[in-house]
C-alpha cells in the first residue's frame, strides 16, 4: 500500500531569530506569499526555517563523499518540521537605476533599437530633406520604370566651378570637355549661347532621351557617365522639370552633405557619441523657472512681481530704472504687459541683463553656500533647449526607420509602439538579422 503524499508543510515550535515559538501550516504545490510588518519574521520563516531545512535534508541524501563539497547548513531552531520537500532560494536581483534610466533601458529595448537603427536606418539630408541612399544604375533604371512618368527624360549631373577660376573660364572648360547644355530656370540652355548663372554649381545635361527610345543599355551608360562626371551624384529631370536625385555613395545627391558613420553608439543617449552635448543625454537641464521667479503675475513691477528682487534692493531699483527708461509701466500687473515688455524684463535688453542675466551672473558665485541656497529656490529641471528633451545630438536624428527617428519611437506610448511593431515588416522576409532584431523588440513590448 503506497503512502499518500503530504499536501501540507507543518512547522511546530519555531524559535529562530525573532520567531517566538510559532506553529504554522503551509499548503504545498501552491503559490504562497508571506506578509507582515517589518521585523515580524517573514524572511526568517521563508529562508532560515523552510529553505534551510529543505536544503539540509536534500543534501543529506547525498553520499558522505559528495557532502564534503557542499555547503553545510545548521538545523533550524524548531521542535518539528514535517512534509518539507527539497527547496531552492532565488536571490533577489537589485535593479541598478540612475537618473538616465528609462523603461527602455531597464527592459533592454534601447539596446535593440540601437542595433535596429545601426543596421536599417536611412540618413536624410538636414538641408534638402531627401534620403541619402546609394543607388546603382540598374536600381535607377527600375525606379524610372516605376516612378518617373512622361515622354522626355534628361540625365544631368552637378558641375562645380574650380576654385580661383572665373565663370567665363569655367564655361570654356565645360565646352572644351564636350558639354553643350545645362539646366536653368526650368529649361535647357546652351552653353555656347548663354551666360552661366552666378552660382558655383550648375546641372549639366548629359543626355536627352525619349521614353519610347529608352533602352536599358543606353540609360545605364548615361547614368554611369553622369556618376563619373558628377563625382557620385546625378539627377533625372522629367518633362515637367521635376528632379529625381540619386547618389552612388553616402552623400546627399543635391548638396553633397555626408552623414556621420552609422554606428550604434550614435543612437545611444548614454554614449558621448550620441548624447546631446548640452544636457549630456539627460534630456533636461537645470535652469531658472520663470514661474518660480514670477509666482504671482497679477502683481505689478512696483509691488514685487519679480520675487528674487524683493530682497535685492539694488536689483529692484535697477529694474525700476530700466522700465522707466523703456516706457514699461511699473504699476500694471505683469500678466497684462505686452509680450515685448515681458521679454525685455526676462531676457534683458541693451545693457540691462534681465532676470535670466542676473541669475547667470549669480551662478558664477555658486561656490558660496548662501548663493546655492538662493538659486535653489528659483531653479528646476527644464527640457533641454538644444535637443528639445530627446536626449540625442542633432546628427543622431538624421536617421529614420519607416520615416521615424529614434527619438520619435522613444516618445511613443507603449501601446502605440506595440501596434507599430506587431505588423510584419516587408524587409524582414529577406533579412534574417533584421527579423531577429524585430523579434526581440516585439518580445519585450
Amino acid at each position: 500500500m503506497t503512502s499518500k503524499k503530504p499536501d501540507t508543510l507543518h512547522v511546530r515550535g519555531a524559535r529562530q531569530h525573532n520567531l517566538k515559538n510559532i506553529d504554522v501550516d503551509i499548503p504545498l504545490n501552491q503559490l504562497v506569499a508571506i506578509t507582515g510588518p517589518s521585523g515580524s519574521g517573514k524572511s526568517t520563516l521563508a529562508y532560515h526555517i523552510l529553505y534551510t531545512e529543505g536544503q539540509r535534508r536534500y543534501v543529506e541524501t547525498f553520499s558522505p563523499y559528495s557532502r564534503q563539497f557542499l555547503e553545510r547548513l545548521d538545523k533550524p531552531d524548531a521542535d518539528k518540521i514535517e512534509g518539507i520537500p527539497p527547496a531552492l532560494a532565488i536571490e533577489a536581483g537589485t535593479v541598478v537605476k540612475s537618473s538616465r534610466s528609462t523603461v527602455g533601458t531597464l527592459t533592454e529595448l534601447t539596446s535593440y533599437f540601437k542595433l535596429l537603427f545601426a543596421r536599417a536606418a536611412i540618413a536624410f539630408c538636414p538641408k534638402c530633406s531627401i534620403p541619402v541612399v546609394p543607388q546603382e544604375p540598374q536600381n535607377i533604371v527600375d525606379d524610372v520604370r516605376k516612378r518617373i512618368k512622361g515622354t522626355i527624360l534628361l540625365v544631368a549631373f552637378p558641375a562645380t566651378k574650380p576654385t580661383g577660376v572665373s565663370h567665363d573660364r569655367w564655361k570654356e572648360l565645360l565646352v572644351s570637355n564636350g558639354f553643350s547644355r545645362f539646366w536653368l530656370n526650368g529649361q535647357i540652355n546652351r552653353l555656347d549661347a548663354s551666360a552661366l548663372p552666378p552660382q558655383d554649381t550648375i546641372w549639366i545635361v548629359l543626355d536627352r532621351l525619349k521614353r519610347t527610345d529608352i533602352s536599358t543599355k543606353r540609360l545605364i551608360d548615361s547614368l554611369t557617365q553622369a556618376y563619373r562626371f558628377g563625382k557620385g551624384r546625378l539627377a533625372l529631370i522629367d518633362e515637367n522639370g521635376t528632379f529625381y536625385y540619386y547618389t552612388s555613395g553616402k552623400e546627399c545627391p543635391v548638396c553633397g552633405f555626408v552623414p556621420p558613420p552609422q554606428h550604434q553608439n550614435l543612437f545611444s543617449f548614454n554614449s558621448p557619441v550620441g548624447a546631446c552635448p548640452e544636457c549630456r543625454g539627460f534630456g533636461k537641464v537645470i535652469d531658472i523657472d520663470i514661474n518660480l521667479a514670477i509666482p504671482d503675475p497679477g502683481l505689478s513691477i512696483r509691488d514685487g512681481a519679480v520675487k528674487p528682487f524683493r530682497t535685492k534692493r539694488r536689483q529692484f531699483n535697477r529694474l525700476i530704472n530700466f522700465c522707466l527708461k523703456e516706457g514699461i509701466p511699473i504699476d500694471v500687473p505683469f500678466e497684462d504687459l505686452p509680450d515685448e515688455y515681458k521679454k525685455a524684463i526676462i531676457d534683458g535688453k541693451g545693457r540691462y541683463p534681465g532676470i535670466k542675466g542676473f541669475f547667470r551672473k549669480l551662478t558664477r558665485k555658486s561656490y558660496k553656500l548662501h548663493v546655492r541656497v538662493f538659486l535653489s529656490r528659483f531653479r528646476t529641471y527644464l527640457p533641454c533647449p538644444k535637443c528639445g528633451g530627446t536626449r540625442f545630438q542633432p546628427q543622431s536624428l538624421l536617421f529614420r526607420v519607416h520615416d521615424r527617428t529614434i527619438a520619435d519611437y522613444y516618445r511613443m506610448p507603449i501601446l502605440e509602439l506595440h501596434r507599430e511593431f506587431s505588423t510584419p515588416w516587408e524587409e524582414e522576409q529577406t533579412n534574417l538579422p533584421l527579423a531577429t532584431l524585430l523579434s526581440q523588440i516585439r518580445h519585450r513590448l
